[in-house]
């Protein structure tokens, strides 16, 4: 209900001010956590035809087209935020998630890389990292990331799943029994840790 009654605001702000773009903006946020993706797309659509320079609705859009995989135009709205304002991290992050989707990892390091030098306690950039230096069999720097990304943020129940994710790989190219044995046993004590910080 209350989503419901901030919506008819912003319709009644946007009806007193139909060049306000921030309250487009917010209100495609809005529509986006209600479902209505259309609706949401349009709002962002608008927010940038009134002003093509505000950053805001490009991010926004790029995360809504996330969502509903379209990777190619959430990498341009994503490229357009960071053109706009170079100290976003939150739009580094996500471009280098698509990049990495879209298989290009290089990019999406560089990515990550940003979002640490601009935000070094941004635990999402050291996970996200980790998990594309697993997929490319860099255990040793997954492994250093990962411990990053929970010593940043220990209640991060995806953190403790991701650093088991690691473990479990770990375990499968181990060269001894005893090896393999304790990385299992790592891997269960973090899906342990997970399961906890999920209740």
């Amino acid at each position: 209900m209350k989503r419901e009654n901030s919506l008819r605001d912003y319709d009644k702000a946007i009806e007193l001010d139909p060049e306000d773009v921030c309250a487009y903006d917010n209100r495609g946020n809005l529509k986006a956590e209600l479902k209505d993706y259309n609706g949401a797309m349009l709002d962002y659509d608008k927010a940038i035809e009134l002003d093509p320079q505000f950053a805001n609705p490009y991010y926004n859009r790029g995360v809504l087209k996330m969502q509903l995989e379209d990777y190619e135009g959430a990498l341009h709205d994503f490229d357009k935020a960071i053109e706009l304002n170079h100290q976003d991290a939150d739009a580094y992050l996500n471009r280098g998630v698509i990049k990495k989707r879209l298989g290009d990892y290089e990019g999406a390091f560089r990515d990550y890389d940003k979002v640490i030098e601009l935000d070094p306690e941004y635990a999402g950039s050291y996970d996200n990292r980790a998990i594309l230096k697993a997929l490319l069999e860099d255990y040793e720097g997954a492994l250093r990331d990962h411990n990053k990304a929970i010593e940043l943020s220990p209640d991060d129940k995806l953190c403790y799943e991701n650093r088991a994710e690691t473990f479990e790989k770990l375990a499968a190219i181990a060269k001894t029994d005893k090896e393999k044995k304790e990385y299992l046993e790592k891997a269960k004590a973090d899906k342990e840790t997970a399961r906890k910080n999920d209740l």
